[in-house]
């Protein structure tokens, strides 16, 4: 299905799997060489701009955990409970996962109780643009042309804008 869709927008693999694996992995993926995760999964899709929702993956033990342990973030965003989030984000950062799309979702984490528990809007930007870096290798200001996004990475772009927008920074990165 991937691959399908690929081809019809005429999408290249390179710019579709940019910072989030290697084009070896990817292919290995679409051969069935290796199993491709949900995170890995839903962030493709997205880039593509189809929704995950109505797709079936089987997880594995560890996926499992760490969509139980997303949950509980969610609810805490959600509560706006700062402290409980501070708190799985410790829990997270101590499992040591190597994932792109794991690491970005503790900096953004990071850079939010940043801003709302010790109110450091200069300590939450740089958390957010270190958490960009990742999946949107060499990010500038203004110069998303051609890139293709995940929610997370549009929420991340979010984030950081408001938090611009909040220290009186004038610069407009969403440009059409």
């Amino acid at each position: 299905m991937i691959y399908d869709v690929m081809v019809r927008r005429g999408i290249d693999q390179k710019k579709l799997c940019k910072g989030l694996c290697s084009e070896s992995t990817f292919s290995r993926y679409l051969s069935g060489e290796r199993h491709m995760g949900r995170l890995i999964l839903c962030a493709l899709l997205q880039r593509l701009g189809k929704s995950a929702d109505r797709f079936s993956a089987m997880l594995t033990d560890s996926e499992y955990l760490y969509f139980e342990w997303r949950q509980r973030v969610s609810i805490a965003l959600q509560e706006k409970n700062w402290d409980k989030i501070s708190q799985l984000l410790d829990q997270a950062e101590n499992e040591g996962d190597a994932d792109p799309i794991k690491e970005q979702f503790y900096l953004m984490l990071a850079g939010i109780t940043e801003n709302k528990c010790h109110g450091d809007r200069k300590a939450a930007l740089q958390f957010f643009y270190k958490a960009l870096c990742i999946t949107l290798e060499g990010f500038e200001c203004g110069n998303l042309d051609g890139k293709l996004l995940c929610v997370q990475e549009i929420n991340l772009l979010l984030f950081w804008q408001q938090q611009q927008a909040d220290k009186g920074i004038s610069e407009r990165i969403l440009q059409q």
